[in-house]
């Protein structure tokens, strides 16, 4: 006697899930809109501009063709709209303070998009639903070998 598998994803059901996984496939693959996407980053600046925060931390990493010390997680500090500090979120050191003028705000995360924007051959970016910060972006741009580089900004909190 021959067992029938139970697999749910044996025989007619895998022929079924195909299509429905190729639609989505499909239409995940939209083209850039840079003028959309200007439109965007103004409406979640507007946002941020709204929520006046002055003094806040927030986790910060990238990912470009720079050395690796660059590349390391850190938790910035603003105070009064400037890098105040950063820590290595790792192992909780401090950034050396040569290297503070590296690190944006959530202001120059803005002036970034903008500038990326215009000369990306890709861009996708997300923003936070509350504040309207950008929270990762993700940029391919044509005259980069590597042709991608990314940031991730995280977990902004106000500082009292």
């Amino acid at each position: 006697m021959q067992r029938r598998s139970s697999n749910f994803l044996s025989g007619g059901m895998s022929a079924l899930l195909f299509p429905i996984a190729m639609m989505i496939a499909i239409s995940s693959c939209t083209s850039f809109n840079p003028e959309k996407l200007r439109k965007e980053i103004t409406s979640e600046e507007s946002l941020w501009r709204g929520a006046a925060l002055r003094d806040y931390s927030f986790y910060y990493r990238i990912g470009c063709l720079c050395p690796p010390e660059a590349q390391r997680p850190v938790i910035i500090t603003v105070r009064n709209g400037s890098v105040a500090g950063a820590i290595y979120s790792d192992t909780r050191g401090p950034v050396p303070a040569d290297l503070l003028p590296n690190y944006p705000t959530i202001d120059k995360l803005f002036n970034d998009l903008r500038d990326g924007s215009d000369g990306a051959k890709d861009m996708d970016v997300r923003f936070d639903p509350t504040y309207g910060y950008p929270r990762s972006m993700n940029i391919e741009v044509e005259d980069v070998p590597e042709g991608v580089n990314f940031f991730r900004a995280d977990s902004v909190r106000p500082i009292r």
